[in-house]
């Protein structure tokens, strides 16, 4: 898996990269704009040495090679070495000073016969520049020494590296200063971001994401996403709103329809066939009326108003809940094994505090297999109470867990009639829990179980 790295960083990278990119192909075309400058410089100042000393052959009365020589064969810090020759292509040589350069046939008859012809050739320990100017009645050559010119490149070459050095350098630190200038919006979309994740795990309405106008591409992005948190916000209202007024308008006709029926079932003879209808329909409509009653305290807890919350008793609640789920647990062979720190306390009004705890151990009860084990723990831990509860039963796949608390979803397991319930249980659970800010926390593993813990303010 690839490493995460910020936006920022990597806009940096890119603009670093991209001026390196242009900064190096600038410095190898400077360099090698130099270099050129600098060898045809030096070439038009060994031609013009040498132009001079052909012309003061050429119009002295009496010449004086040696003399003429010496007084133009210098260009900067090289020494010109000198063949003269009487004319063009004749072997006829009138001076000759090359004890470091040995040219061999084909530069010598290139220089000679070619006018202006310059190369480069090979001395006894480096590399020399060789060059040729004629007269009418003379031909001189000439090779230099190319170390002065070496230098003056290493010299500029060795600036170069260090302005690319810095240059990265400074283009790292203006990339990541420019980037975080460019991306001060989105900055602002991600700290919005950030709090509706907190209010919409807390209940809290949050406002939408901030729109930057000035900057047009972030402002689409941002009006785009709080079009769709409005659009999802009203959808989640309107179904809330459809659940409570439901529940509230079956409530009444299922509470006569229970009536009726039981009415009906004292009337009725247990010999008669019309008994166990009656009978039947009774749970079914005793089973709808526990649903009704879950929706409607979860229409409840969501249209909670912010309120002055009491301090229950724990310690007892979770016992109380114990007792009353003990014949459930008996009738299911299982045993539960309680742990409970006394005088510990909560955070929350005690009905809603029972409900939930029952919810959990009723779960672990029903879901726990024949002679299983349920274990009930509540302790102080880290200056908070936790309630862990843990079943040996047979665990909820990877897949499923994080939707074990959305209002009814069920497990494949627990489609089965044996199980009951519609997926209202876990919904309640967490809808306590957000309402008073306790965590929660599962873990469960296929075949061994789910431990479920609670950690209460």
């Amino acid at each position: 898996m690839k490493r995460p790295y910020s936006l920022r960083a990597r806009t940096a990278v890119f603009i670093a990269a991209t001026f390196t990119l242009l900064i190096t192909l600038f410095a190898l075309g400077s360099y090698f704009a130099i270099e050129h400058a600098l060898l045809s410089r030096a070439d038009n100042e060994a031609r013009d040495q040498l132009r001079a000393i052909l012309f003061a052959l050429e119009h002295a009365r009496v010449p004086d090679t040696a003399q003429i020589v010496a007084q133009h064969r210098s260009i900067g810090e090289a020494r010109l070495e000198l063949a003269i020759y009487t004319h063009a292509g004749d072997s006829s040589l009138l001076w000759a000073d090359h004890p470091n350069v040995i040219l061999s046939p084909y530069e010598h008859h290139a220089l000679l016969t070619e006018q202006g012809r310059a190369l480069n050739v090979r001395g006894k320990d480096r590399t020399y520049r060789a060059l040729s100017v004629s007269t009418g009645s003379h031909v001189a050559i000439a090779t230099f020494d190319l170390a002065v010119i070496s230098e003056a490149e290493d010299a500029i070459l060795r600036t170069f590296i260090v302005l690319l050095l810095i240059g990265i350098v400074g283009s790292a630190a203006l990339g990541y200063f420019v980037a975080g200038l460019s991306l001060a919006p989105i900055r602002l979309l991600i700290k919005g971001a950030r709090q509706l994740e907190v209010a919409g795990s807390s209940g809290i309405t949050a406002p939408l994401l901030p729109v930057p106008h000035h900057v047009t591409e972030v402002a689409v992005l941002a009006t785009a996403v709080n079009r769709l948190i409005a659009e999802r916000d009203s959808s989640i209202a309107k179904l809330k709103t459809f659940t409570a007024d439901a529940a509230h308008e079956l409530r009444t006709p299922l509470t006569v329809l229970k009536g009726e029926l039981e009415v009906e079932l004292r009337l009725a003879s247990p010999d008669e066939a019309s008994y166990h209808i009656y009978q039947s329909n009774l749970e079914e409509v005793e089973r709808l009326i526990v649903i009704v009653q879950d929706l409607l305290l979860l229409a409840d807890l969501d249209g909670a108003a912010a309120r002055e919350v009491p301090i229950a008793d724990l310690s007892g609640a979770l016992q109380r809940v114990l007792d009353r789920l003990q014949p459930l647990a008996q009738s299911n062979s299982v045993e539960i094994i309680a742990s409970i720190e006394p005088s510990l306390h909560a955070h929350a009004e005690p009905d809603r505090l029972e409900r939930m705890i029952d919810n959990l151990v009723h779960n672990a009860i029903v879901y726990s297999e024949v002679g299983g084990t349920v274990r009930v723990d509540l302790k102080s831990r880290g200056g908070h109470p936790s309630l862990i509860v843990e079943d040996n039963g047979p665990g909820i796949a990877e897949s499923d867990l994080p939707y074990i608390f959305d209002r009814f979803y069920r497990t494949e397991r627990a489609r089965t009639r044996r199980f009951g319930g519609v997926g209202l249980g876990l919904a309640i659970v967490r809808s306590i829990a957000d309402e008073y800010g306790f965590g929660i926390e599962i873990e469960s593993t296929l075949g061994k179980g789910t431990i479920v813990e609670l950690i209460f303010s």
